[in-house]
């Protein structure tokens, strides 16, 4: 057995899938009248409601509501983003920021004696004075009423910024900001995690990272080894054999997996997930990925007697520097009925919709998630020079964070 196993199984999502291929829709009614008697459903009843015909849709929808409004109430949270980074050294084939990006910014940096003042000095990685300044650029966007409880911190597999530079940043944000903070950063070892939890002391700490794919199949194909022909890695080999032995840490499948449980091990206070949507081309496609979910959320509680606290579902978008078609693309319509199973699969859990998504579906799905972006304006220095960052991918909704605030308290929300 794989040690992937212990936490996935990936033979047993495809046989429930394919055993309840097609189920009816006494099945499906019974399954539904279970979750609004407040009771827990099982793996299978998950692969059940995933194979519903489309004439569920708004059944799906109307229930996953009911479940989101009586745990959750209507309460909702925004939560900032600051990128420290977006140099990296991976290969994700969807990712603009990988390290065959054709981006102007990326260009500047080809191999040089001393790589990582290089990235430093093109401003790929932020000083910590414009760190500084960029959260206190997005702080002062918040309403007094409003304050930010909760701020994500972001970066790439980025070289010279390893777990000691890291926490100085951190160090600085704590001085100022006693909130949540969220750290979206490569995985780390139990012994890295636990640093970073005594150096923040005071903050509630919050590990989040996207499994991209849960098959690890696609997964291998979607974050493939050097191309050790291709002129950059050529130029920058003698690098990379130094800082990773010219193997992109991305690779590895089962590190990332239990990246999550390390972080609960080493005393972090939350955690969350995340899928990519589009990348699973396979027969269960996007189906597979929530089956998943709930099997990742089920370990968790079992050994950390906690459940995620966040599940994102972003979905693959065009990204400058890069050529990609998207494997097999999940319409809003398609979304929409995922993010409604995954409500009602594992309903204690708070579900994440992003800018990524265009103002209307944010609107239109808003009833079954619990917490939004806001502003996001995703680069270094985006909440500070706005116009000037590079984005990592495609915003669709670029409205302001007031603007979508207020439409959140027009809605009936309470803003906690």
């Amino acid at each position: 057995m794989n040690k992937y196993e212990e936490i996935i199984s990936p033979n047993e999502i495809k046989r429930l899938l394919k055993e309840n291929a097609n189920p009816s829709d006494e099945e499906i009614a019974d399954i539904l009248l279970k979750t609004r008697k407040n009771e827990i459903i099982t793996l299978r009843d998950c692969a059940v409601l995933l194979n519903a015909s489309d004439r569920w849709n708004s059944e799906l929808f109307n229930t996953a509501k009911t479940v989101n409004e009586k745990i959750h109430h209507k309460k909702f949270r925004f939560y900032g983003v600051v990128y420290i980074s977006d140099f990296c050294v991976n290969t994700c084939r969807y990712c603009g920021d990988n390290i065959y990006s054709k981006r102007p910014e990326w260009l500047q940096i080809e191999e040089n004696e001393d790589l990582t003042n290089k990235v430093f000095k093109t401003k790929r990685i932020m000083s910590l004075n414009d760190f500084e300044d960029d959260v206190k650029a997005l702080l002062s966007k918040f309403p007094e009423e409003y304050p930010l409880k909760e701020l994500c911190i972001l970066s790439g597999d980025t070289p010279g910024l390893d777990v000691d530079r890291l926490i100085v940043y951190l160090k600085k944000l704590s001085e100022f900001y006693k909130e949540k903070i969220i750290l979206n950063i490569p995985p780390l070892s139990v012994d890295d995690f636990k640093k970073i939890r005594r150096a923040v002391s005071k903050n509630i700490l919050h590990f989040r990272v996207f499994q991209e794919t849960y098959d690890p199949d696609i997964y291998k194909r979607e974050h493939p080894p050097y191309e050790l022909d291709n002129p950059r890695i050529k130029k920058m080999e003698r690098f990379l054999k130094t800082y990773n032995n010219l193997t992109p840490s991305k690779m590895d499948f089962t590190y990332r997996l239990f990246a999550q449980s390390r972080a609960l091990e080493a005393g972090f206070d939350e955690v969350g997930f995340g899928v990519l949507f589009g990348l699973n081309d396979s027969e269960f496609g996007s189906k597979y990925e929530i089956m998943a979910l709930r099997m990742h959320s089920d370990y968790i509680y079992k050994n950390y007697k906690t459940y995620p606290m966040s599940i994102s579902f972003p979905r693959v978008l065009p990204s400058k520097g890069i050529t990609y078609r998207v494997p097999k693309e999940v319409d809003e319509n398609e979304l929409l009925r995922l993010v409604a199973v995954t409500r009602i699969a594992i309903p204690q859990t708070k579900l994440i919709i992003t800018c990524r998504e265009s103002a209307d579906f944010r609107h239109r799905i808003r009833p079954i998630i619990n917490i939004e972006d806001y502003e996001a304006r995703p680069g270094p220095c985006g909440n500070l020079l706005p116009t000037k960052a590079v984005f990592q991918m495609e915003i669709k909704d670029r409205r302001t964070g007031r603007e979508i605030l207020e439409e959140v308290l027009k809605d009936g929300y309470e803003i906690v």
